[in-house]
C-alpha cells in the first residue's frame, strides 16, 4: 500500500482489511469505496468511528452497454470537513443506455456477412451485451458494416472495441499495443463509468485517490483528474 497519505481508496475486485486492522487509522483517509458484495469486512465499523452504506449499481443506468450489475459499499468517517460530507448520495439512472452498435468501427475489416439481426438474439449489438462475452476474446457478434450488402457481419471485437464497451477512453488506449489492450480488458472488473460516476458524485473533493484492483496493483490518480483520463502504462500482471 502507498506510504503517502491519501483521501480516498477504491477497492475493485478486492476487499479491504477488517476494521480491526490499522489501515482504518491511516492519517487523512476519509472514505473507502468497495465494488463488490458487502462481506465480513463491514463488521465493526462503528466501533472504530466509521460508517458503511451500500447501493446497487448497473452499467445500463450509467449509460453503459453491458449487463454488469454490482454493488458499491461506501465507508466514511462521519465528521465535518472531509470528503464524506458530499457522499450521502443514492445512485439513480444518470444516462441513456448505450448499445454496442454505437461503439464499434463499421469500417473494420473481417468477419462473415450475415443477415440483419433478429430481436432478442444474444449476440446482437443493439441489445444489452453480456460482460463475460465482451471479455472473452473469441466471442463473435452481429455488427454493422459498410462493406456488406446486408449491412451486417458476424465478427470478433477488436481489443479497442472491447475496451470502449468497458468505457475505457480511446484517447487513453490509443497508444497501447494490441497485447496491452487485451491484457487490460481482462483486468477491468468494474466498468469504468461506474468508477467515474463515484468520482463525479463526490465532485472530486479529495486530495488524492488510490485504486486497488485485482490483477492491476495500485493506480494513483492526480488530484482533480477524472479516473482513466490519463494514458496508462502497459498493464502488468502480478
Amino acid at each position: 500500500m502507498s506510504k503517502r497519505p491519501v483521501d480516498i481508496i477504491v477497492f475493485d475486485g478486492l476487499h479491504p482489511p477488517s476494521f480491526t486492522h490499522k489501515f482504518w487509522k491511516s492519517n487523512g483517509l476519509s472514505a473507502v469505496l468497495v465494488f463488490g458484495k458487502p462481506l465480513k469486512w463491514v463488521k465493526g465499523a462503528a466501533r472504530v468511528g466509521w460508517k458503511v452504506t451500500s447501493v446497487p449499481l448497473t452499467h445500463a443506468a450509467l449509460g453503459g452497454v453491458t449487463d454488469w450489475r454490482g454493488n458499491l459499499s461506501f465507508a466514511f468517517r462521519p465528521q465535518p470537513g472531509t470528503a464524506a460530507d458530499v457522499c450521502s448520495f443514492l445512485f439513480e439512472p444518470v444516462g441513456v443506455q448505450a448499445f454496442l452498435s454505437q461503439l464499434v468501427n463499421q469500417t473494420a475489416k473481417g468477419g462473415v456477412m450475415c443477415p440483419p439481426p433478429s430481436a432478442g438474439a444474444v449476440d446482437v449489438a443493439t441489445d444489452q451485451v453480456s460482460l463475460e462475452r465482451i471479455q472473452a476474446p473469441d466471442s463473435r457478434f452481429v455488427l454493422p458494416s459498410v462493406f456488406t450488402k446486408t449491412g451486417f457481419v458476424r465478427r470478433k471485437l477488436t481489443s479497442q472495441e472491447r475496451l470502449l464497451a468497458l468505457d475505457f477512453p480511446s484517447t487513453a488506449s490509443g497508444s497501447l499495443t494490441e497485447a496491452a489492450c487485451t491484457a487490460l480488458v481482462g483486468m477491468i472488473r468494474t466498468p469504468v463509468k461506474a468508477v467515474v460516476q463515484v468520482g463525479e458524485q463526490l465532485d472530486f473533493h479529495m486530495q488524492s485517490l488510490v485504486v486497488v484492483s485485482a490483477g492491476q496493483g495500485i493506480k494513483r490518480s492526480a488530484p482533480g483528474s477524472a479516473l482513466g483520463s490519463e494514458s496508462p502504462s502497459p498493464p502488468k500482471r502480478r
